[in-house]
This record gives C-alpha cells, sequence and structure tokens, in this order.
C-alpha cells in the first residue's frame, strides 16, 4: 500500500513538471507575439500533448 502511494505522488509531481514546463513555454511564446496567455488554454495544449503522447505511444 505504502509503495502504491509513493507511485502514485511521484507520477502527480512529474505530471506537475510536465505541466509547468509546457504552460512556461506557451506563456513566454505569447510573450514575445504580444499574444494574451490564459492557464487554460495552457492546460488544454498540454492536455492534447499527453494524449497525442498516449497514442503514439501505444502504436509502437
Amino acid at each position: 500500500m505504502k509503495k502504491t502511494l509513493i507511485s502514485v505522488l511521484i507520477f502527480t509531481i512529474l505530471l506537475a513538471i510536465s505541466w509547468a514546463i509546457v504552460s512556461g513555454f506557451i506563456w513566454l511564446i505569447c510573450l514575445c507575439f504580444g499574444f494574451k496567455f490564459n492557464f487554460l488554454i495552457g492546460t488544454g495544449i498540454w492536455l492534447i500533448l499527453v494524449l497525442i503522447n498516449l497514442v503514439f505511444k501505444r502504436t509502437e
């Protein structure tokens, strides 16, 4: 039980770091081009990237 909880915690932390990196890059791109940044858009793009990654990992 303890190993499962630690694994879930590590997985959640890794997802949070992934989200922060993607949202940070999108924020920088918006800053460079003068676009308005919204965390909902950043989260949506991150979710799309995660789903694309899942699809292509399963087909290999």
